[in-house]
C-alpha cells in the first residue's frame, strides 16, 4: 500500500500509521485545497501502470504538480483538517 502526502501535510502521519499496524487508527479527515484561493476544486497529475494480472490501470505515483481549477493555473496544494470529522483506518 502506498501512502501519498501532499505538500504541507503531516510529516508524522506515515510514522504514526506504521506504529499502529494491526490496530484501528483514528485520523482526522483532510481536505486538499489551493494555497492561493482555498478552493478544493484541485487536481494533481499522476502516473499509472497497466497491470496484466488485474487488467486495469494501477496508480504508480502522484506527481508534485498541483492545479487549481478555479484559479486556472498551477498552484501549491495544502492539507486542511475538516473540523469534527474523523475516519477509521484499518491497518
Amino acid at each position: 500500500m502506498m501512502i501519498f502526502r501532499s505538500e504541507g501535510g503531516d510529516s508524522n502521519a506515515e510514522e504514526r500509521l506504521s506504529r499502529s499496524k494491526g490496530k484501528i487508527a483514528m485520523a482526522k479527515k483532510l481536505r486538499i485545497v489551493c494555497s492561493a484561493c482555498g478552493s478544493d476544486n484541485v487536481r494533481r497529475d499522476a502516473l499509472a501502470v497497466w497491470s496484466v494480472e488485474a487488467q486495469a490501470w494501477e496508480l504508480a505515483a502522484v506527481l508534485d504538480c498541483g492545479n487549481c481549477e478555479d484559479c486556472e493555473c498551477e498552484r501549491r496544494l495544502v492539507d486542511v483538517e475538516v473540523a469534527d470529522e474523523k475516519i477509521s483506518l484499518t491497518i
